[in-house]
């Protein structure tokens, strides 16, 4: 494997005075929770960029119209600019790309002079007014997925699941980001400082070679909030202990990650991707992860199908599919389920079921509409979460307030690990979705429904078209 060319690190007055003492500090590890749990592996499975009212919404509001006695937080109406209201729209298989941003998310929470957020702002994100002749939506970003109907297969695994297993409906981006900080701070319980936007190359100021990805060999550029100078470009690397990995100088700490922490507990793990260097790829932004052995636990998706049939999956797995299963607004929607469906249904099958959580969740907002305000300023949008377990509570829902980072307060406090950043630490860990005492849960059915020939070829027609981050 031919490496990057590393960088010394420059460090800057208390942030590498931080770094250090959390490289060097020992890490007690609390009370081993995964003794009193039957839980022996989690599955984080990660799609893109869909809010909660997107993908939920529909089914949410139905539950409210029904009666249904485990109703949650969902609308089929959002809101303008001008406090109107629209009936959010069918959601077709195959949607627009939205600008999905900081400043978008802004736009859509829409924050008044008293910081109280308006959630009427998504029209004005760029992408989210489409062409406005008959046929086309007039709002690309007012529209959802209903499950019951023309569009039900789009959704198919998801809702099954989400029946009969837990919704979390109050799970919100730790961070008003997009797909490459919310990656980040998975392993990592933390964005540290990077502002949120995805890393680019500059041709003009930056030579060759570009590398593939988004990490330590895309030579790739990211904003990071400069705790001194405030926002400047960085290597969209992190440094190991050393300070090596970065294509240049760079101020940006050592961070840990969950990595670290189940090697140094003698605890298994894996990161199921198609490469190492895919743009998605946690492992990628680490040089501690990418530069040591480490790197050999990121193995291809169809490793996972393997290792749940054998009943060999590790501790702890992140499972991010390729761009075109991953559910990413230009990709069909149908084709993530189903993907959803072969992952989820093979842990099902497997021998490890009854000692397995799934946690299947979204990176970011895309931006489409929620109308359900960040608790707390800074917060993203909703993502949609869906919790499957055998000691999941049956068609249960968690209404306590929790972000991306609670999938990583719950690996820890299952296994006793140290938290490792400001996201993850005292972050509500979905402890209420789970009953260790319940008699465990039998399996779901999952579907695989074939795409519509039509919309194979228009896919394999507009290659060009279908993937922007």
């Amino acid at each position: 494997m031919r490496l990057r060319p590393r960088a010394r690190v420059v460090r800057l007055g208390a942030v590498g005075c931080v770094a250090a003492a959390m490289a060097a500090a020992p890490w007690p590890r609390g009370p081993v929770g995964a003794s009193s749990s039957p839980i022996r592996h989690v599955v984080v499975v990660l799609m893109e960029n869909r809010s909660f009212d997107n993908v939920l919404g529909a089914l949410c509001a139905e539950r409210v119209d029904s009666g249904d006695p485990a109703p949650c937080d969902g609308t089929r109406q959002g809101r303008l600019p001008d406090g109107s209201s629209i009936p959010l729209a069918v959601a077709p298989d195959v949607q627009p790309s939205l600008s999905h941003s900081v400043a978008s998310h802004l736009k859509g929470i829409n924050r008044d002079k008293h910081g109280v957020a308006r959630m009427n702002g998504f029209s004005t994100i760029a992408g989210c007014q489409a062409n406005p002749e008959p046929g086309h939506l007039p709002y690309a970003c007012y529209d959802q997925y209903d499950p019951q109907g023309s569009d039900a297969k789009s959704i198919a695994n998801q809702i099954r699941l989400a029946n009969a297993f837990v919704i979390a409906d109050r799970t919100f981006e730790s961070y008003t980001s997009s797909s490459f900080v919310s990656h980040l701070e998975i392993v990592a319980g933390t964005h540290s400082y990077f502002h949120g936007d995805n890393p680019h190359y500059d041709r003009a100021n930056h030579p060759p070679p570009h590398g593939p990805g988004w990490g330590c060999a895309s030579h790739d550029d990211v904003a990071w909030d400069d705790p001194v100078q405030g926002p400047i470009l960085v290597p969209s690397c992190v440094p190991d202990q050393n300070g090596d990995g970065p294509y240049r100088t760079s101020p940006v700490p050592y961070l840990p990650t969950i990595f670290d922490r189940l090697d140094a507990a003698g605890d298994t793990w894996r990161v199921y991707q198609e490469s190492l260097n895919a743009g998605r790829s946690p492992c990628s932004y680490f040089w501690e992860c990418v530069h040591t052995t480490q790197r050999d636990n990121v193995q291809p998706t169809d490793q996972f199908l393997a290792d749940a049939a054998n009943g060999t999956l590790p501790d702890v797995a992140f499972l991010i599919p390729p761009n075109h299963l991953s559910g990413h607004p230009t990709f069909s929607m149908q084709a993530g389920d189903n993907w959803i469906g072969k992952m989820v249904g093979a842990a099902e099958e497997g021998p490890e079921w009854d000692s397995t959580a799934i946690f299947v969740t979204y990176d970011d907002c895309g931006c489409f509409y929620d109308h359900v305000p960040p608790p707390v300023p800074g917060e993203g949008l909703r993502v949609p979460t869906i919790i499957v377990s055998a000691f999941a509570k049956p068609h249960f829902v968690d209404h306590t307030n929790a972000t991306i980072a609670s999938t990583l307060a719950f690996i820890e406090n299952n296994w006793g690990i140290a938290p490792l950043g400001d996201e993850d630490r005292g972050d509500y860990d979905f402890s209420n979705a789970f009953d260790y005492s319940q008699n465990p849960l039998p399996p779901v059915a999952m579907v695989d429904d074939p795409l519509p020939a039509w919309e194979k070829r228009w896919l394999r027609t507009h290659p060009g078209e279908q993937y922007t981050s």
